[in-house]
């Protein structure tokens, strides 16, 4: 949430969590707390929505210790389209890194084909 809201010089997300006592009490002074929650709001509203998947253009898999990402190239910029990944049970950690990428690609593949 740190860095998501990193772009915002104004307000600090901090602010939501200086209140004392006096912010509680009747005519106690909320402004900043108002105008940081007001900000929060509109940058998890104007968040990017993931883009439904077209199974006519090309897919592009990333991959990050068991997490994958689903990509698309749309209006030349890639797009996620679909985050999978899972908690690697005890035996899978000492796994080859390859067999690792396999079985992201495989909850991949289970979750977007099935």
């Amino acid at each position: 949430m740190q860095s998501f809201l990193a772009g915002s010089s104004r307000t600090s997300p901090s602010a939501l969590y200086q209140l004392d006592e006096e912010g509680f009490e009747p005519g106690g002074d909320l402004s900043v707390v108002r105008q940081s929650f007001a900000k929060l709001q509109q940058k998890v509203g104007g968040a990017p929505v993931l883009p439904p998947f077209d199974r006519g253009i090309v897919v592009h898999v990333t991959l990050f210790a068991n997490d994958s990402t689903l990509m698309q190239e749309r209006d030349e910029k890639m797009h996620a389209v679909r985050f999978c990944g899972r908690v690697l049970k005890e035996a899978e950690m000492n796994y080859h890194p390859a067999w690792k990428e396999v079985l992201a690609l495989l909850l991949l593949m289970k979750t977007c084909y099935t």
